[in-house]
């Protein structure tokens, strides 16, 4: 006696199939936030051996430079004497990059990257040796040197 099976495989085939693949396509597109995922910052903040963090940047500017917040981080920019340094915007998504010799910021939404180059023959070579990773440099401002103040809340 031959049973016969009400549900066929194609039934059982056919929903597993597109299961797996809905799956899949859920898996390949899900995203690590902790990264901004941007080649050219992970290679230049190897470059000039940086930390690369990323967020809202708000800047104020004075006389004196440039004071910029991410996050926990206050970065004071200290302009060369005699010189100006224009205001950076406040920048809504930003990638940034602190290093010893300058800073990179990144305005993630336009694509506009500003590079602030501490005055000394180290930092300007190694910023120039990656010029070429961003080629929409918006700015290139060399200045005096920076103080990083990490700010803890509790």
């Amino acid at each position: 006696m031959k049973l016969k099976n009400p549900i066929s495989g194609r039934q059982i085939l056919l929903p597993g199939v597109a299961i797996m693949l809905i799956a899949l396509l859920l898996f390949a597109c899900n995203k690590n936030n902790e990264t901004p995922g941007n080649d050219n910052m992970t290679a230049a903040a190897k470059a000039v051996t940086g930390k690369l963090v990323q967020g809202e940047v708000k800047s104020i500017s004075d006389a004196e430079g440039l004071l910029l917040h991410i996050n926990d981080l206050d970065i004071i920019v200290s302009q060369m004497p005699g010189s100006s340094l224009s205001a950076l915007p406040g920048i809504s998504s930003a990638a940034v990059i602190t290093s010893a010799y300058g800073l990179i910021l990144k305005d993630l939404v336009r694509g506009n990257v500003y590079f602030l180059v501490n005055n000394d023959e180290e930092s300007i070579r190694r910023f120039n040796a990656i010029t070429l990773l961003f080629p929409s440099t918006v700015r290139n401002d060399v200045i005096f040197g920076t103080t990083i103040i990490r700010s803890s809340n509790g």
